[in-house]
């Protein structure tokens, strides 16, 4: 509605403008920079730290399956009794990652 109002009113340089700056706004659209990471040093070591401690957890509980079983039994505890130990070790690790997770989140400033 307004297009045709300043069309009425013979302001067509208003228009001619509008219609350049809006053809220059796209045309510099693709011309725009790739964004750059936000990370720094200290976060790219933190999720590396991160990365290897997990690769470290899992690593030892890979290495521990195949051998627990074994060596329980021949301490004397059923299957049921190994599989309460395997379940308490996975009910920890669930309960602390939510606990880590909650500190992480308090103590960490993003920028």
């Amino acid at each position: 509605m307004s297009c045709s109002f300043e069309i009425m009113t013979g302001d067509t340089e208003v228009i001619e403008e509008r219609k350049r700056l809006l053809d220059s706004k796209c045309d510099n659209d693709k011309y725009e920079k790739e964004p750059t990471s936000n990370f720094s040093r200290l976060a790219v070591l933190n999720i590396l730290l991160v990365l290897v401690n997990l690769l470290l957890i899992i690593s030892g509980f890979c290495l521990l399956v195949p051998f627990f079983p074994a060596e329980a039994k021949r301490k004397g505890l059923t299957i049921e009794e190994t599989s309460v130990v395997f379940t308490c070790y996975q009910v920890t690790l669930f309960i602390m990652s939510l606990a880590c997770g909650l500190l992480v989140s308090r103590e960490t400033v993003w920028e």
